[in-house]
């Protein structure tokens, strides 16, 4: 019935024509924006296009429309909007990839219109066509109304009879039933007030304040709830396993996240939380947030901790990806296994640090090139057949700026389980989801307070091919390390490690091709029977090859002179002089064999006797089927 009053007081007078043309187009925009409607899926629905819906809804509420006329036709659109959504997808199409597609391309990654969802064709031509729709039918529907009012202001004014009906008791009733208050006013005056126009409607104004107000005043309880429970799912997805969060705090003025009480465990060792913090501070760049990327300018915690034992075990979200065995070394010298004792816990390790250079530098990382036409038009086909019309976007328009960036990172005296007391402090600047597509260099630090050890990385985008890295480790009891050790030739004393230069970023993963210096410090060496006191060595050891299973060498030259030092000088002596001779690295070899133990100093002299007097015969050979073609035996052969 008031839908009936509303109508009839619309048609008397209540709804002049400027009001229906902006009510029908504003109306049937709405109605075509499939985010505003999915069946099965509403809320996902609107998160297509938050920003363009409630856009459209404010514009209805402070622009001078016809609220009625409004809401029918943006009902009356989405019914439309149903049957000609393969026209809109296809005019979307035309319009992001047409001769607009800088416009477009400049919207979906601008400002506040990041968030409207324009990067969906069927969005985007949802939007044009309802338009479209919008313009003809409120043009059409106002003009008809202003002639019906002129006709029947006419009829009022030379119609006797018409007077005489309107004067009944019965027929007022009637009019105040059908058109409320507007039934007192004339038709003639119906007809004059169609056609004024009048731009803001200074309730609608108050009404989508009072609205916006509402929303920044439960924008801490509610967006921090809607935050949490996103950042949660969102967080435990990038994981791959559960995640706790205790709560999430919001302020857009201050542009300022606050998480407490997080704990991600470790996918590989679900007893354990790889990151821990009871009080996580975010700020946000609202800029960067508005042009629809999330851009972090810092992330600060003072409690935080990897490495500690959980109360209550993770769960995997996903099954454990299968593993690819490591390459062997494609380098000289000899695998990590060959001198590590206990190397599956190393491999394990190797593995977790090559993870993590892979996700810094963005190893691997399939960053689109230009799209040929067909290869698009196959790409769009087939999402189209798995998520249908209105979820299909142009996802090549957001393919210049990585999806999320930390721009500093400060965590201070992280705990690390096994480091005891010791605490360590990170830093870490420019970090992205995409590194290679970051607008500067990423870095990213990690020091022991107690000085023990210091790591740094840095990629620069520009230069996608290579990282450096810098790791010093100070003050390693070498008696410690026995246990990691198959065999170890030296007792007491420590050892300092230091590994300086640049790695190189395949597809593949992380490739070595540098030494790693190990300075020993008052320690005694033992070769063969005999040993020595050295105060100092340095000795390069050449680490090549992925770094999931890097090749090992040692530089022989440097271990003959820890040789000499050792007081083995005629060994070291008579080594170097028939190293001339032996081929391809063979040297090294033997040497290691001293180093790990494998070898008698004596085998390795009578090894490399034995290869010096191979090499002198074969090259005699040879020599002499140079200038002897068939060897003597041809000498005794008769010419034909």
């Amino acid at each position: 019935m008031f839908l009936i009053r509303d109508l009839g007081s619309a048609v008397r007078g209540a709804a002049t024509g400027p009001q229906i043309v902006l009510a029908t187009t504003l109306g049937a925009m709405l109605g075509f924006v499939p985010g505003f409607f999915l069946p099965g899926d509403v809320g996902g629905g609107f998160l297509q296009a938050p920003g363009l819906i409630l856009a459209l809804s404010i514009a209805a509420l402070v622009l001078d429309t016809n609220l009625l006329v409004f809401g029918l036709a943006t009902l009356g659109a989405k019914l439309a909007s149903i049957a000609l959504l393969p026209v809109s997808f296809e005019v979307g199409r035309f319009l992001l990839e047409g001769p607009l597609e800088g416009v477009f391309r400049n919207l979906v990654n601008g400002p506040v219109t990041a968030w409207f969802g324009l990067e969906y064709y069927a969005t985007t031509g949802g939007v044009a066509v309802g338009v479209a729709l919008g313009l003809t039918v409120g043009l059409t529907v106002a003009r008809a109304l202003q002639g019906l009012r002129r006709s029947m202001a006419g009829v009022e004014a030379g119609s006797e009879r018409y007077q005489s009906l309107v004067g009944r008791r019965s027929v007022r009733f009637l009019a105040w039933l059908f058109f409320g208050s507007a039934r007192k006013r004339s038709w003639a005056d119906s007809a004059a007030r169609g056609r004024r126009i009048r731009i803001v409607r200074p309730i609608g104004a108050i009404a989508a304040l009072v609205l916006l107000g509402s929303v920044y005043a439960v924008q801490e309880s509610l967006g921090g709830a809607w935050l949490g429970e996103k950042s949660r799912y969102s967080l435990a997805a990038w994981n791959g396993a559960t995640v706790d969060l205790d709560a999430a705090s919001l302020d857009l003025a201050d542009g300022r996240v606050k998480f407490s009480g997080l704990a991600m465990s470790d996918p590989e060792d679900l007893d354990r939380d790889a990151f821990r913090a009871r009080t996580l501070d975010f700020d946000l760049s609202m800029r960067d947030l508005l042009a629809g990327s999330v851009a972090i300018d810092r992330i600060q915690s003072g409690d935080a901790e990897t490495g500690a034992a959980r109360g209550k075990p993770g769960r995997r979200i996903h099954p454990a990806p299968e593993k690819q065995p490591a390459p062997a070394p494609d380098q000289p010298g000899r695998p990590l296994e060959h001198y590590l004792a206990d190397f599956e816990i190393w491999k394990q390790r190797l593995e977790t640090a090559s993870e993590w250079l892979e996700k810094f530098t963005g190893a691997g990382e399939d960053v689109p090139a230009e799209e040929p036409v067909e290869e698009r038009d196959d790409r769009i086909a087939e999402e189209v057949e798995v998520l249908g019309l209105a979820r299909v976007a142009a996802a090549h328009f957001r393919t210049d700026s990585p999806a999320v960036t930390v721009r500093e990172l400060v965590l201070d005296g992280v705990g690390v389980a096994g480091l005891g007391d010791d605490r360590v402090d990170v830093r870490g600047e420019n970090l992205s989801s995409h590194p290679t597509l970051a607008g500067a260099p990423s870095l990213l630090r990690a020091a022991a307070q107690s000085g023990a050890f210091r790591f740094e990385l840095r990629f620069d985008p520009a230069r996608p091919g290579a990282a450096s890295v810098s790791v010093e480790a100070k003050g390693l009891q070498l008696q410690d390390l026995a246990a990691s050790l198959r065999e170890l030739p030296v007792r007491g004393g420590v050892v300092d490690l230091s590994l300086d230069g640049e790695v190189e970023v395949r597809a593949d993963g992380i490739h070595l091709g540098l030494p790693l210096m190990a300075v020993l410090r008052d320690t005694e060496i033992q070769v063969g029977s005999k040993s020595a006191k050295l105060d100092r060595l340095e000795l390069p050891i050449g680490l090549s090859g992925p770094l999931r299973s890097p090749a090992v060498e040692v530089d022989a030259s440097r271990f003959a002179d820890a040789l000499t030092a050792a007081g083995r000088a005629e060994l070291a002596d008579e080594v170097r002089a028939r190293a001339g001779a032996i081929v391809g690295g063979e040297l090294g070899d033997a040497l290691g064999g001293v180093i790990d133990g494998t070898k008698s100093t004596e085998e390795v002299v009578d090894q490399a006797k034995q290869k010096a007097e191979d090499e002198l015969k074969k090259r005699a050979a040879e020599e002499l089927n140079k200038r002897l073609p068939g060897g003597l035996g041809g000498l005794l052969k008769k010419k034909n």
